[in-house]
Parts: structure tokens; C-alpha cells; sequence
């Protein structure tokens, strides 16, 4: 009986440990190597933070990948953005959306410039 529950015990932290280097791995292009990184910035309004903005990364395809809103301080972090060459995409109510490509690293934070992120009221 010891055996069985032993036995058991160890096909489950197996499974476990399995099923999260899957969900870890998902993005990677194997075990261990990390291929993501993640991007930080602040939106702006005529030289004001933003908050409440959809900030968004942009397949090859033009489907929406990871994404998050800007806090009060119009702060934002989007995590685990595919490396190399990559679309981002802000869109607030009431202004005008705005599109900027930038090279995302792997295991590095990508600091946006004040530029990069400014939103321009509709008229």
C-alpha cells in the first residue's frame, strides 16, 4: 500500500512539474530558453500622464497579443512580449490611436520614451 501512495505521489509532482514547464515554455523555443521580454512606459496627453489607456502588443497577423491598461500615474508594463521586432498599439476614447514598433529582448525591460507613448487628443 506504502508503495502505491508513493507511487502515486511521484507520477503527481511529476505531472505537475511537467504540465508547468508547458505552460512556462509556451512561448519559449525550448526548455529553459527564455525568448521573452517586457515592456514599461508611461502614456501621455499634452505633456500630462494618461491613464485608463489600452496598451497592446500587435501579431505579424494584426491580432491582439498581450495587453494591459495605464494606471492613474499612466504607468503600464506589458509581460511577456515575443522577442525581436514588435508592433505596440494605444488606444484611449476621445484620442487618436497610435501604433510604435519597437525591439523587445529576451529577459530585458524595454523603458518607452515620453515620445513614443503621447496620445493626441481627437478634434
Amino acid at each position: 500500500m506504502f508503495k502505491r501512495i508513493l507511487l502515486i505521489g511521484c507520477i503527481t509532482i511529476l505531472l505537475g512539474l511537467l504540465l508547468t514547464g508547458c505552460i512556462i515554455d509556451s512561448k519559449n523555443d525550448g526548455p529553459g530558453q527564455i525568448t521573452v521580454g517586457t515592456v514599461h512606459g508611461t502614456t501621455y496627453a499634452s505633456n500630462d500622464t494618461l491613464s485608463g489607456v489600452k496598451v497592446y502588443e500587435v501579431d505579424s497577423l494584426g491580432n491582439q497579443g498581450a495587453y494591459t491598461w495605464s494606471e492613474t500615474n499612466g504607468n503600464f508594463t506589458l509581460y511577456g512580449i515575443p522577442e525581436g521586432l514588435t508592433t505596440l498599439r494605444f488606444e484611449k476614447d476621445g484620442y487618436y490611436q497610435h501604433s510604435i514598433e519597437v525591439m523587445v529582448e529576451a529577459r530585458r525591460v524595454l523603458e518607452l520614451t515620453d515620445t513614443q507613448t503621447t496620445l493626441v487628443v481627437e478634434q
